[in-house]
């Protein structure tokens, strides 16, 4: 069997679709290694593969603590170029030689790495220049160039071909001014590859095989996509033997099934009035609701209210909710499409504001572009069309199996083949 490493950073949401696929290739009879940053210890540790930490602790909770995080991201959409730039010096321009040797050393033994698209460009030269094949976890389809319709950045659309070729184009250009690429290139000159325009978006396409973690049902491929293998969602159920705090457990069952409320470890920083907020406009529509809170700070604004939790595993509460209120990252963007229940995005990144497209588009939620809406469309997502819409996606996407898809991808880089 292979030994295989892991590496992701950043967010919660970008950490945790790899953790399902860790514990796969554990089954399948691989040696797993998941570099990320020292953050994540506390949900990674008792998982059956090794957690090695990643040089630099690119993490929420190391954001979180980090006055300059919390002004960016109070209007993320404004700052959007200004996140980037902060985003690449907290994962590699803080310290480029600790995060290239946590990387470096974790490839010395392994036979395929397995990545998250953004830190490609980082560990690709790297596995390059260890000779180990890569395979590209994708989390982004609307990343994924297309001639079929624009980039999503914000709003994607469809126009002539002429017209969205040129806009990727732009995308690229974007790319190249909002993420300093000069040390990313760099890197790659060292590990033996050629340069790259636009190297911190487009690393992704130096992998053996990309995978795109994500399901066909919801986002359908476009036929002239780089060459990619649409996966299915790779859905986290919590840290192992996790359960959902007793507090929560009685609440609950204590009325009707609850709207939950959740924004996710991007969204959720500094988010304890717009929690507030959210649950006394659903109160006032008569709704009952819960909310994870994401971390104590925010927990704390809504202190002496019941049915408030830091944390509690997303599959085990969601069976028991009417609805969810996410920020649209795509963990619990496809935690609640797996359970078939109506979603309202009230979104921070563009990311975000691209799945809130695309459930109303699919008519299994609701986009919500500021807090004041929230309720209300919490309010039209309830009816028969949407949860119908959301349990017939959700059974649509029954049989499809991400993390197994990545093994079988893992295994073919293993031998050589695709």
């Amino acid at each position: 069997m292979g030994r295989v490493v892991i590496t992701s950073a950043a967010y919660l949401g970008d950490v945790a679709p790899y953790i399902p696929i860790g514990r796969r290739l554990v089954e399948a009879g691989h040696s797993v290694t998941f570099v990320a940053p020292a953050g994540f210890g506390s949900i990674l540790a008792a998982e059956p593969f090794v957690h090695r930490h990643y040089g630099l602790d690119f993490s929420a909770a190391s954001m979180h603590a980090d006055p300059e995080h919390t002004r960016l991201m109070r209007h993320p959409r404004v700052n959007a170029p200004r996140l980037a730039k902060y985003w690449l010096k907290r994962s590699y321009l803080d310290d480029p030689a600790a995060v290239e040797e946590s990387i470096a050393e974790a490839l010395k033994a392994a036979d395929v790495l397995v990545t998250h698209p953004a830190v490609a460009m980082i560990s690709l030269p790297l596995a390059y220049e260890a000779d180990v094949p890569g395979v590209v976890g994708h989390l982004f389809p609307m990343l994924l160039p297309t001639e079929r319709w624009t980039p999503s950045m914000p709003y994607g659309f469809r126009a002539p071909r002429v017209v969205n070729r040129y806009s990727w184009k732009a995308y690229d250009l974007f790319g190249k001014l909002a993420f300093p690429e000069a040390e990313i290139n760099d890197l790659r000159r060292r590990s033996g590859m050629p340069t790259r325009d636009g190297a911190a978006v487009s690393a992704y396409r130096d992998a053996v095989e990309t995978v795109l973690l994500t399901s066909s049902c919801y986002a359908a491929p476009a036929d002239d996509w780089p060459p990619v293998t649409v996966a299915g969602f790779s859905i986290w159920d919590g840290p192992p033997n996790a359960e959902v705090p007793a507090e929560l457990d009685t609440y609950i069952d204590d009325g009707a099934p609850p709207v939950l409320v959740t924004l996710g470890t991007s969204a959720a920083t500094d988010a304890g009035a717009r929690f507030a907020r959210i649950r006394s406009d659903l109160a006032a529509r008569g709704l009952r609701s819960i909310v994870l809170a994401g971390n104590e700070a925010n927990a704390a604004a809504l202190a002496g209210q019941p049915g408030v939790v830091p944390f509690a595993p997303l599959t085990k509460v969601l069976p028991r909710c009417s609805a969810a209120v996410l920020s649209g990252a795509l963990g619990s963007v496809a935690a609640s499409l797996a359970e078939g229940i109506p979603i309202v995005i009230h979104h921070q990144l563009w990311d975000q504001f691209w799945h809130g497209r695309q459930v109303a588009k699919l008519g299994v939620g609701a986009l919500a572009r500021n807090v004041g809406h929230v309720a209300s469309s919490v309010a039209s997502v309830l009816g028969d069309d949407a949860s119908r819409a959301a349990r017939e996606l959700s059974m649509a996407m029954a049989d499809e199996d991400g993390p197994g898809v990545m093994v079988a991808a893992v295994e073919r880089a293993m031998a050589g083949s695709r």
